[in-house]
């Protein structure tokens, strides 16, 4: 599926974090291991450039936030389809099974 989160092709965390357009080479799923189907399925996913990917992945930079952006991006989603934001929310965390802290 299509990210929910990113329509542009550049480096996510280029653009938002530092103000710069980079190229982006890599796909991200926001939520990992267990969640990844699922933040497939949902289109939990951002573009990377090569350099910030393997930091996250190595360093897991960004990584926390990245999460937090997901959820947020999933719930409004919901929201925006008519879904009340409690209603949402618990949505999310039976899907994901956690809830992130914001």
């Amino acid at each position: 599926m299509k990210s929910i989160i990113q329509e542009q092709d550049e480096c996510w965390i280029c653009r938002m974090v530092y103000g710069v357009v980079t190229p982006a080479s890599d796909t991200h799923h926001c939520l990992h291991g267990s969640m990844r189907e699922n933040a497939d399925a949902d289109g939990l996913t951002v573009r990377l450039c090569r350099y910030h990917h393997e930091r996250l992945h190595d360093k897991g930079e960004f990584d926390k936030s990245l999460q937090i952006l997901a959820q947020k991006a999933y719930i409004r989603k919901l929201v925006s389809e008519g879904m009340e934001e409690d209603e949402a929310k618990e949505q999310f965390r039976q899907r994901y099974g956690k809830f992130f802290e914001i």
